[in-house]
Order: C-alpha cells, then sequence, then structure tokens
C-alpha cells in the first residue's frame, strides 16, 4: 500500500484497519482505501455559499475556537444566533500563523460566524451543545421507569384490518397506565414503499421523517364520521367479511391489508375534498395548514409516492427502477408528471397529515393516562437505495457504497445492509442541517428516542456495492458535533435518548456517550463477562436493560433453542456441525443463567433445569432483569406472552415471515391475562422499591 494512498485514506476519514470483537486486527485492502478515497472525492461538497466548516463549543463554555485559514485578512469575526441578532468578536493570532476568537458565554443552540475576506462572506456553523441529553427529573435523580415494548403490526385487536394501528397504540396506553408503565415502545415507523407493502422491513424505510400510512385507523378518518356513504360502505356485510378475514391470519398479509385500507382511504379522501359540511371544512383547513408548515418536503414525498404507483417495476424497490427519465426530481419529466397528477400527489401528502393527527392523538392519550414518558420510538440507522430521502436529496447520499458491518468471528462474511450513507463533506458544508432535521422530526413525536447503531454517530462501515462486506472500510463522521445536535435537540424536544450501542463500540463514541449522558442498551443475552452472564449489580446505572430483542429469539423460543433449529433450516447456520456447536452454547448459557437466577434468589435452589419456559421460569427471568441497576427496564410483549417464534430473523430475505408475526393474544384480553399481569407486578414490586 502507497503511503500517499494511505495519507488520502487517514485525510478523507478512513481507518487503515480494525479490531474485531477478539482484537484481532484487520486491515483495509488497498483497492477498498482506493475506491472509498475516490467516493469521497467524487462526494465532496463545494463550500461557495455554504458552510466552511461544522463547529463545536459548550453552553456557558467561554471557549476559544481556532479559526480556518480562510479567516486571515477579516477584521472582526461576526457571531449570529437564531434570532438573527449578532455581535462582533476580536480575531487574535496565535502560534504557527493561527487565527483565533474567544466566545462570550453563550446559550445552547445553533449560531453562525461569519467573517469578510477577498470579497467573499465565508461561513462556519456553531453548534453550542448542553451539558447532556435531556433527563426528567425522576431519572436524573437516580429513579427507576419501566415501560413495555411491542412491534405495532404484531398488535391482535377484535377491531383493526388485520395489522395493529394507532388506535391499538392508544388503547395499549390505558393498559400501561393501569399497570403502571412509564412508556411504550414500538418498532420504527418511518414510511415504506406503498406501491411494494410486502416490503415491509421498518429498518429499510423510503423516508425516516415520514410516516407509514398502513398503521392508520380507517374507522377513525374524519370521512368516515360525516358522510353516509362511507358509512353505509363500510356496514355492508362484505367489507366487513373481508376485514375479518384479514384479522384472524397469523401472519400480517401486507399487500391484502394495504389493498383494503387503500380502498377505504381513496373513498374517504372523495369525500373530504367535496363533501360541503362544516367538519369536512375544517379538516381541509387543518390540513393546508399542516402542508404550509411542511412546505417542498411533503410535496416531493407526495410526488415520489405518486411516480412510484406507475413506474415501480416487480422485484424491485423504487426510484431506480423507474424509467431514466424520472430520475432526477427536477427534470422535465417529473415536473410535466407533476402537473398531470396534482391530485394523486396531494392524496400522499393527505397520508401523512392523518398519520400525524392519529398519532398526535395517542400522545395526548399517554399524557392523560399518566404513562409518563409516553411513546419509545425507534430511529433506523439508514433508507433504502432507491427511496424518496435519495431521490429528493441525492447531494446528501454516497450512493456508490453501502452500509454494513465488517466480518467477524461471529459473521466471517460481514453484512451489507444496502444502505447508502450519508455524504460526510456535504454534512460538515450544510452544518449537519441533514442529520439535525431528522433528529428534531422523529423526536418532536417521541418522549423516548432508541437511535439505532448509535455508533453510526461516529463511523459507519463502508462496502462497495458490487462486493461482499468484506471490502469495506470505516469511515468517520465528526461525533463531536453529531452528539452535539443529539443532545441539543434532546433538550429543546424534551426527549430521552437511548443509543443502540451493541457491538465494538469505538472509545470516541463511548466517551461521548457518557459524556452527554446517552442511555446505554443492555440485552441480558449478551451482557456476559469473564464469569458468564452479568449480575443485576453489575448492569450500568445509565442504561436501559431488556432480555432480548427483534433480532433474536423471544425467550420461550430462546430456552428451546427454537431459533437455532429455524437458523438451520434456512442456512444461516451453514452446517450440521456450526447447529451443533450453537446448541450447546445455548445448553451452557442456560445452565449459567438457572445458576445465576438461583444466586439472586428469583429461583428456589432446588429448581431443576425446565425444558420449556414455564411461568416459573418466565418471572424468575423478568425478576433478574428488573434487579438490574439500569434506570431504565423494559420487558417486551412476546416474552409477556410466551411467543416462540422470532419477530426477524436477519440475514433472511426469503422463506421466513420476518416482520409479520402477530401476538397471540389480542388486545382486548390483556387485562384478564393472568400471565402478563402477574409478571408486570413483580417487575414494578422489585423496581418501584428504589422509588420509594
Amino acid at each position: 500500500m502507497s503511503e500517499t494512498l494511505e495519507q488520502q485514506a487517514v485525510e478523507a476519514g478512513i481507518d487503515l484497519g480494525y479490531h474485531d470483537i477478539n482484537g484481532t486486527y484487520h486491515a483495509t485492502k488497498p483497492e477498498v482505501l482506493e475506491s472509498i478515497v475516490a467516493v469521497l472525492d467524487k462526494s465532496k461538497a463545494d463550500s461557495d455559499g455554504l458552510y466552511l466548516n461544522t463547529m463545536v463549543a459548550h453552553e456557558n463554555g467561554e471557549e476559544s475556537l481556532q479559526m480556518p485559514s480562510e479567516f486571515h485578512g477579516a477584521e472582526a469575526v461576526v457571531l449570529i444566533d437564531e434570532a438573527d441578532e449578532c455581535q462582533s468578536l476580536t480575531l487574535y493570532p496565535g502560534d504557527n500563523d493561527t487565527l483565533w476568537i474567544k466566545l462570550p458565554r453563550l446559550a445552547c443552540g445553533y449560531y453562525t460566524l461569519s467573517a469578510e475576506t477577498g470579497g467573499k462572506c465565508r461561513l462556519i456553523r456553531l453548534i453550542v451543545a448542553p451539558e447532556s441529553v435531556y433527563q426528567p427529573k425522576l431519572l436524573a435523580n437516580g429513579g427507576r421507569m419501566n415501560g413495555l415494548t411491542m412491534h405495532l403490526y404484531s398488535m391482535r385487536s377484535e377491531r383493526n384490518w388485520g395489522i395493529g394501528d394507532f388506535t391499538d397504540l392508544l388503547n395499549l396506553m390505558k393498559y400501561a397506565a393501569e399497570k403502571k408503565l412509564d412508556f411504550v415502545g414500538i418498532n420504527p415507523l418511518h414510511a415504506l414503499f406503498t406501491s411494494k407493502p410486502a416490503f415491509a422491513s421498518p429498518y429499510s424505510p423510503s423516508s425516516r421523517e415520514w410516516l407509514n400510512p398502513i398503521y392508520l385507523d380507517i374507522e377513525k378518518v374524519g370521512a368516515f364520521t360525516y358522510n353516509e356513504q362511507l358509512k353505509n360502505w363500510l356496514a355492508q356485510p362484505k367489507i366487513r367479511q373481508r376485514i375479518a378475514a384479514l384479522r384472524v391470519t397469523e401472519t400480517v398479509t401486507y399487500t391484502a391489508v394495504w389493498a383494503c385500507k387503500r380502498d377505504a382511504l381513496h373513498m374517504a379522501f372523495n369525500a373530504f375534498e367535496q363533501d360541503t359540511c362544516e367538519a369536512a371544512a375544517n379538516e381541509r383547513a387543518a390540513f393546508e395548514a399542516f402542508v404550509t408548515g411542511k412546505g417542498k418536503a411533503l410535496q416531493g414525498f407526495g410526488l415520489f409516492e405518486a411516480l412510484d404507483q406507475y413506474y415501480s417495476r416487480p422485484g424491485q424497490v423504487g426510484w431506480q427502477s423507474w424509467p431514466s427519465e424520472f430520475h432526477q426530481p427536477d427534470g422535465e419529466a417529473v415536473e410535466k408528471f407533476a402537473r398531470s397528477h396534482e391530485r394523486e400527489i396531494r392524496f400522499y401528502m393527505w397520508l401523512q397529515w392523518l398519520c400525524a393527527e392519529q398519532l398526535q392523538e395517542v400522545n395526548q392519550a399517554a399524557a392523560e393516562y399518566g404513562v409518563k414518558l409516553g411513546i419509545y420510538g425507534d430511529l433506523a440507522v439508514g433508507v433504502a437505495r432507491g427511496s424518496v430521502d435519495t431521490w429528493l436529496n441525492r447531494q446528501d447520499y454516497c450512493m456508490d457504497v453501502s452500509v454494513g458491518a465488517p466480518p467477524d468471528p461471529l459473521g466471517p462474511t460481514g453484512q451489507n445492509w444496502n444502505l447508502p450513507p450519508l455524504n460526510p463533506s456535504m454534512l460538515k458544508h450544510t452544518g449537519y442541517e441533514k442529520f439535525a432535521h431528522l433528529l428534531r422530526e422523529n423526536m418532536r413525536l417521541y418522549g423516548v428516542l432508541r437511535i439505532d447503531h448509535v455508533m453510526a454517530l461516529c463511523r459507519l462501515w463502508w462496502v462497495l456495492n458490487d462486493k461482499t462486506a468484506d471490502f469495506g472500510a470505516y469511515v468517520h463522521y465528526d461525533a463531536e458535533v453529531t452528539f452535539a445536535i443529539l443532545a441539543l435537540e434532546s433538550q429543546r424536544n424534551r426527549c430521552v435518548i437511548i443509543g443502540e450501542d451493541l457491538g465494538t463500540v469505538p472509545d470516541q463514541a463511548r466517551y461521548l456517550l457518557n459524556r452527554y449522558q446517552v442511555f446505554s442498551y443492555k440485552v441480558m443475552y449478551f451482557s456476559k463477562g469473564w464469569n458468564g452472564f452479568q449480575l443485576p449489580e453489575e448492569y450500568p446505572e445509565q442504561a436501559i436493560t431488556v432480555i432480548s430483542t427483534h433480532d433474536v429469539a423471544p425467550l420461550a423460543g430462546y430456552w428451546m433453542g427454537k431459533d437455532l433449529d429455524t437458523m438451520f433450516k434456512l442456512g444461516t447456520l451453514p452446517d450440521a456441525a456450526a447447529f451443533q456447536t450453537a446448541l450447546d452454547e445455548r445448553e451452557h448459557d442456560k445452565a449459567d443463567l438457572l445458576d445465576k437466577l438461583k444466586y439472586t434468589g428469583c429461583l428456589g435452589a432446588d429448581v431443576q433445569m425446565p425444558a420449556k419456559a414455564d411461568e416459573t421460569l418466565l418471572a424468575a427471568l423478568h425478576k433478574y432483569g428488573a434487579l438490574s441497576r439500569s434506570k431504565l427496564y423494559a420487558v417486551q410483549l412476546e416474552n409477556l406472552l410466551g411467543v416462540i417464534d422470532n419477530l426477524n430473523v436477519p440475514g433472511v430475505p426469503d422463506g421466513y415471515p420476518n416482520w409479520a408475526q402477530k401476538m397471540p393474544v389480542s388486545l382486548e384480553d390483556f387485562l384478564q391475562h393472568r400471565l402478563m399481569g402477574g409478571q408486570l407486578a413483580i417487575i414494578d414490586e422489585v423496581r418501584m422499591k428504589t422509588n420509594s
């Protein structure tokens, strides 16, 4: 490898190698360095008219900042706040011909540093960060809070249309309040692709800023309350039978569910547009206010959705499968389409307004019922390659590479998630506004936000598009900036932040997670030390503890080894030897966990190894988790109900109903469900002792 190539890579923020989970160092392939250097060079933003850089200071810090060389010759630097109020700062020289400014005491927020040199206005974005992310007083004072997590699509109820919806979430808030829970966690609600409803992974969305209309409660849409024709349509026996058939399936039939909801929504939209009653007029006024507030971004989303209905191709997802004349959103063909399909575009904009309205009702209900933190949302690590986000904002992404994970002993080939990464150069020169806006749009919806793969705020594994994941390298982002923005937006939106930090966490990311007091994400299955599973008192305080996640087996399935059997049949465990090794390791883990349950008094000393996770074992495992030192504890709905099958088997696109499993119990039966009630009572008793 040439010294020049290494230097170029280091200057571009590319790591020359990495250490795997066992500490073994792997050098980055020279062809990978060369390719990613070329990608970054091609994607480099022109700073003319943009920020030269994005910098960080801290609230009331009175810090000194070194200015870039482009500020040489300026008479002064003007500091501009968000209210456009200005103050002049003096430039003073430092060692080695450097230039510095001394900041006054500043409130946290977004600022601009401006200087006139060489006939040009030079700009720097300044983020003034708070001391930490937001924490409510109870958590800040060492108290504990508990919650329930579930996947909204998996909810059964006697009234939904074959998939959990916003009203199910609202009703679950009432149940959570009765069980003294402080939050309800959900899967990402990001907009997917309505032209391809079966493409259901919430972690490969079309947009992380808009919502998925498949979660709408159709019967709560206003037109169904004021339009008699719609009421009569809904009351027809054949329509009720169609809905009932969707409700009784064992898995979510996404295509059929969306077809049914789409038919109803089209009719509701006609009534919304044409009905002359006062209720319809009020709705139209509220929608117009929403459209005005969301601006061009909403118009662009609606345009993408309308185009995708016409031009998406079987087996492919998103704009890259469209005819080439539609690939540029400002192209002539797209403009012509927009003029001739205004009503269809407006329909998809209207769906976003409905989603916002119904989700806001959930938040209001949580507040009224006393669920203190409300909804615990989830922010995916990226968007699909053919997404609306990449179509509208191509310059914000590096489309020639994908995000993934490097090879390690647990995954010898690594992972390629096929999600294009954000462009570091564009982020830097636009003041990280894309990132700030993304956080803002999500935090305004939720009381708690989990950042999937939080290490992405520091670095991401970039994989060459036409290669396997071992042809990749870590590329860095400005973590000082991303964490400062995370803290600032968290405080402004009063949103608790959880960083999903499973896997290898670089030292810088760990330092910043601790510095800004972001909650770590502790999964009991993975929380092991030199002496096996960690004891509850060994868990960190600044964390949320869970027993399992959506990518691993529920407790009942874990204990039976059902997940390992499934993985072997699907080929993710490649052969009989690997399958047997996994089974042996599972038996060892179960024995260790049983010992820990006895040691902590969660199980009696004479309990033998159970073949299945019975009620006694499930209660003991939940008590063990509840005893952890972590301020936050979340119990998974599938674990309360004794579900056996995985919600998702990673790395298996076909052959398994990923993201489609329904819960075995209807929401209406939760209050009478003895197993659920008993386990939640144990958790509440254990956890609330600390708060009393």
